[in-house]
């Protein structure tokens, strides 16, 4: 009897605590619900109310005007907003052929359970698309799948060897940027100015290189935007004092491609090469600790 008794309690003490976490992740979870629709108004508009198939995605009322296509997941919406993107140059940023469509990637798309940076960035990402003509996607885990099975199906076995999630995130970019182009920005990124406003004018002035004298005048328009995170002196040991791998290295957090540019096909080439010749130096392990040393700073 008092085993029975002693028993009965221990059950009851593990129901009420129960009891109490499934209370406070309630109350935890309404909290950053209204947190969401209160501070982070655009998050609520364009990410909460247009949860779909592989994400959430966003394209402007006239982009669709001319397409009575169905709409079943991310990938088609994609693949509308690219050929809609293509028709007009209003739909591209201004002096380029670069999609205004932004991309960005998470494992889900429910934002009252995102680090409130992330709400605080993605908002600031989507005030560009609620003043302009702009697109928005945002990929989970289950629309890169889909990406990758329907525009990289021969790369699939490679990309998903990759032994870290945040490695796919840093390929998925580039593929996304090859095959949809437009601007993709990390998820604790800030744009200090919409992207239909990263090019103007002055930006497409002649300019003279101080050591050589070459003049560079292009009158292209602009197909690839990429910003500098390193600029040290090459014959310093500043750079990797800094923690990067080279004195001259480009950002991967945020920049802007036209679709189907050529350095990206080269990004990708280099990046199945290596881990290639990683793979058959580790006995096919990408995962160990060995081959993720040696193929980093290959993929960079």
């Amino acid at each position: 009897m008092m085993a029975r008794g002693r028993n009965f309690r221990r059950r009851l003490i593990a129901a009420l605590a129960l009891m109490i976490l499934f209370t406070c992740y309630l109350h935890w979870q309404t909290k950053n619900t209204s947190i969401v629709v209160t501070q982070h108004p655009l998050l609520s508009k364009y990410v909460s109310g247009q949860r779909g198939n592989g994400g959430a995605w966003y394209i402007p009322p006239s982009w669709l005007e001319d397409s009575n296509a169905p709409i079943e997941n991310i990938i088609d919406a994609a693949t509308l907003a690219l050929g809609a993107s293509l028709s007009l140059s209003e739909r591209q940023i201004p002096h380029s052929v670069i999609p205004l469509i932004i991309h960005q990637t998470w494992k889900d798309t429910h934002p009252e359970q995102w680090p409130d940076i992330f709400r605080q960035s993605t908002e600031a990402w989507l005030s560009g698309v609620d003043s302009g003509n702009m697109a928005y996607f945002l990929w989970d885990d289950n629309g890169i799948a889909q990406f990758i099975r329907h525009f990289e199906p021969d790369i699939e076995s490679q990309f998903y060897a990759l032994p870290s999630n945040v490695e796919r995130s840093d390929v998925f970019r580039i593929l996304v940027s090859k095959r949809i182009g437009g601007i993709y920005g990390d998820m604790d990124t800030e744009p200090t100015r919409p992207p239909s406003q990263w090019i103007a004018p002055e930006d497409l002035q002649a300019w003279q290189d101080s050591e050589t004298g070459t003049v560079y005048n292009s009158t292209e328009p602009i197909k690839a935007i990429v910003g500098l995170e390193a600029d040290c002196p090459p014959t310093s040991d500043l750079y990797w004092r800094m923690g990067y791998f080279y004195p001259v290295q480009l950002t991967q957090w945020s920049f802007a491609w036209a679709p189907g540019h050529p350095i990206l096909q080269l990004f990708i080439n280099r990046l199945l090469a290596t881990t290639q010749a990683v793979s058959e130096k580790y006995g096919g392990q990408l995962g160990s600790y060995s081959a993720q040393k040696l193929s980093m700073p290959s993929t960079h």
